[in-house]
């Protein structure tokens, strides 16, 4: 492996040199091939356009692409469609061009810090892309805003970075496609439960539209049980959850795909007692994943809000209105007590 330069615009000098000199074609032929075939490479990817002698990324029509903003940050893109700059935590795999890496996972860039403002909002696995020769066994120049990846794409392969040197505070794990064997025992419990329940699987040939044309949405809290709260048994609604029960852009697509698709016609929105999302703001949600991530997500709404029967009021309305809603859908809003396991309702 290559010895890195102390400074990060020296580093650059010897790997755009090394670039430049290479061979180019059946390398960028390698990459292609592991980014097709490897499982943990697979599902939502956040990609780039290669530029210069980057390697070349073999394009999806569904990748989000980076779109670089006037403060350098970076925005992204399905297409010709602009999503926003949080648009990146949807991605499973989050594909990143890079000048050298280190064993640590400190990645060195061309120097504009707008790769590190995006990955900060990463949620998937965080893979640098790279020719042969430019990962490094020494430690290459790190500043405290550098995000350090979690694994590197070389011709040879995927490499985890998974050593005692990587302390990246927002290591994820990496995408599983095939979850029939939990390799480190974390899930066992769980799918040994699931084991016996597919033994005698008591829903099987229950039709996808809902049978009581009901769909609620609530919140992920797990003290709700919406079955018996209110009374349904499987294939009776479609349940949509997230945390708080509110209704943002993904839950109001859902219920109207739901009110089309599925036999949906009336929509009850039920948000529940004693929510963190009402008893905590946006800044004190940030604190505490900094506190405990490392994470600065200063800048992220979150959605909380303190005023629990307004804001449901504002999210039925909205809904009602929601111009491609199937007309003959009746809405409504309710608070769920977790208390007493009453549903009160709000908004007739």
């Amino acid at each position: 492996m290559p010895t890195p330069p102390v400074d990060k615009a020296g580093q650059r000098s010897v790997v755009l040199r090394r670039r430049r000199d290479r061979e180019l074609g059946p390398s960028d032929d390698a990459l292609a091939s592991h980014l097709a075939s490897d499982p943990r490479l697979q599902g939502h990817r956040a990609a780039y356009e290669a530029f210069g002698t980057e390697p070349v990324v073999p394009l999806r029509p569904d990748d989000l692409l980076p779109v670089v903003l006037p403060d350098r940050d970076l925005t992204w893109r399905r297409g010709t469609r602009l999503l926003g700059p949080e648009a990146v935590a949807e991605a499973d795999v989050v594909l990143v061009p890079a000048l050298a890496v280190d064993r640590r996972g400190v990645r060195l860039g061309r120097g504009g810090g707008s790769y590190d403002r995006a990955l900060a909002r990463a949620r998937g696995l965080v893979v640098a892309v790279l020719h042969d020769g430019e990962l490094y066994e020494q430690d290459l120049p790190e500043e405290p805003h550098d995000v350090r990846v979690d694994a590197v794409l070389l011709p040879d392969g995927l490499l985890m970075l998974d050593g005692p040197g990587v302390t990246c505070a927002r290591r994820r794990l990496p995408v599983v496609h095939n979850a029939s064997v939990s390799d480190d025992g974390v899930f066992d419990d769980i799918l040994a439960a699931n084991r016996r329940y597919g033994e005698d699987f008591p829903h099987r040939g229950v039709p996808a539209p809902a049978a009581r044309g009901l769909g609620v949405l609530t919140c992920m809290d797990s003290r709700i049980d919406p079955l018996r709260a209110l009374g349904l048994k499987v294939g009776d609604f479609k349940m949509l959850r997230n945390a708080g029960g509110r209704l943002t852009a993904d839950m109001e697509s859902d219920v109207v795909l739901a009110s089309h698709l599925l036999n949906v016609r009336r929509v009850l929105i039920m948000p529940h007692t004693l929510c963190a999302m009402t008893l905590s703001t946006d800044a004190e949600v940030s604190a505490a994943i900094e506190a405990s991530a490392g994470v600065d997500t200063s800048g992220q709404a979150w959605g909380t809000d303190p005023d629990q029967r307004t804001r449901l009021r504002h999210d039925v309305l909205r809904l009602r209105q929601a111009p491609a809603l199937h007309p003959d859908t009746v809405v409504a809003g309710a608070i769920y007590d977790v208390d007493t396991g009453l549903v009160e309702i709000v908004v007739p």
